[in-house]
């Protein structure tokens, strides 16, 4: 697996969630909604419905947030603040996943039963040249960069718990924002930083990260460039 990562230049995974749930996470680590009911623990749900039924895993995409299914969410909750965690690709050698080459909501995915991919075909699979209709190529002709998944909305389901010491950065919108972490983080267990270079290090400001994928060509119906 590590070496098909490392063809593909895949350097992150990401994962988004309600600024709320900072604080949980840096103590606890990314647990999926099953072990955070059962521990009774607090949490702003991205998702309420749930509708692929994989309650025991966290979702994931590759080199780039589920921009679609990211736009929808905000679009719901507009008063609500969100962040973008930028974990390491070691996720998915170290750590039980699944390999879903497009949303694992989708009726392909139901029927073709996800729990029966979490091979390294699998994985690769998600980088087929054809996925639902959809091609290697972007909409304006180009190949699309070796590190994205056919289907921008391609999922990594990983089981249970993604631990702290797999979160590289928690990309926010505004340096408001990141100071809003910052102070978080001053009450947290843990001691992920000591001053505030390291804190805007750890919580870098990158609005491209809460846009649509750069290959999208333009931009999906609904969604505008102030859509931030």
């Amino acid at each position: 697996m590590k070496s098909v990562v490392e063809a593909r230049h895949i350097k992150y995974l990401y994962h988004f969630t309600n600024i709320k749930n900072v604080q949980s996470i840096l103590n606890n680590g990314l647990l999926s909604r099953k072990l955070l009911l059962s521990n009774n623990l607090e949490y702003t749900f991205n998702d309420s419905k749930r509708y692929d039924g994989f309650l025991d895993r966290i979702s994931c995409s590759i080199m780039w947030p589920n921009y679609k299914m990211f736009y929808k969410i905000r679009q719901e909750n507009p008063f609500e603040t969100y962040v973008v965690i930028r974990l390491l690709p070691d996720i998915l050698w170290d750590l039980p996943c699944l390999f879903c080459p497009s949303n694992a909501a989708s009726v392909d995915m139901v029927f073709n039963n996800v729990y029966n991919h979490s091979s390294r075909d699998d994985f690769i699979a998600m980088f087929a040249d054809s996925v639902n209709g959809l091609t290697r190529l972007t909409k304006k002709g180009y190949p699309l960069q070796s590190f994205w998944p056919t289907d921008p909305q391609a999922e990594v389901l990983v089981l249970e718990q993604i631990p702290i010491k797999y979160i590289s950065a928690i990309i926010c919108e505004s340096e408001e924002i990141c100071k809003q972490i910052a102070d978080l983080c001053k009450s947290t267990t843990i001691r992920i930083i000591d001053d505030s270079k390291k804190c805007s290090a750890y919580f870098p400001v990158e609005c491209s990260m809460f846009g649509p994928r750069p290959d999208a060509g333009c931009l999906p119906k609904g969604v505008n460039n102030d859509n931030n």
